[in-house]
C-alpha cells in the first residue's frame, strides 16, 4: 500500500508572503538585496512542493522525499532492521508511529493518508514480530475512531 503525506502549506505560503513583503520593504528603504535572503525564500518557495511517500509492501517498508517528482531522499528498512514500533498522540488529535530503527534515524510517520496506514504498520509489525508500544494518549484516539 502507498501513502503520501505533504508539509503544511497554508504556513509556508504564509510564511514566503512575510518573507517577499520584507524583502520588497527593505528594497524601498535602499538596503541591499542579500544572495541569503534570496536563498531563503528559494527554499520557502521549494518546500512547498515537498511531498512524502511511504510504502508497506514485500517485507519491507520504504520512505521518500520528494520535490516535485526527484528523489531527494530514500529510505528502505527490512522488519530484522526494526527494534519497535511506538504509537503516539501529536497534537490535539493525530496519530503518529515512531519507527526505531538499528542503523540510521528514525522513521516518523505522522500527517499521512490514507488515514489505514496505521492499521497497516500494526499488522506489518504483528505479521514480522516487531514489538509494538502504544501511549495512552494514542488508545484514547483509538476508541475514538
Amino acid at each position: 500500500m502507498v501513502y503520501y503525506a505533504r508539509p503544511q502549506r497554508f504556513l509556508l505560503g504564509l510564511l514566503l508572503v512575510l518573507t517577499i513583503m520584507l524583502e520588497f520593504i527593505l528594497f524601498l528603504n535602499k538596503e541591499e538585496v542579500t544572495f541569503l535572503r534570496i536563498i531563503l525564500i528559494a527554499i520557502i518557495f521549494l518546500s512547498l512542493y515537498i511531498k512524502f511517500k511511504f510504502v508497506i509492501a514485500d517485507g519491507c517498508l520504504s520512505f521518500e522525499v520528494l520535490i516535485f517528482s526527484l528523489h531527494l531522499y530514500k529510505k528502505e528498512v527490512q522488519p530484522n532492521q526494526i527494534v519497535s514500533m511506538r504509537f503516539k498522540r501529536v497534537g490535539w488529535a493525530r496519530k503518529c508511529v515512531i519507527i526505531k530503527i538499528t542503523k540510521g534515524f528514525n522513521l516518523r510517520i505522522v500527517h499521512f493518508y490514507p488515514k489505514e496506514i496505521y492499521n497497516d504498520l500494526i499488522d506489518f509489525a504483528n505479521q514480522y514480530d516487531i514489538p509494538i508500544s502504544k501511549t495512552k494518549d494514542y488508545v484514547i484516539l483509538e476508541k475514538m475512531n
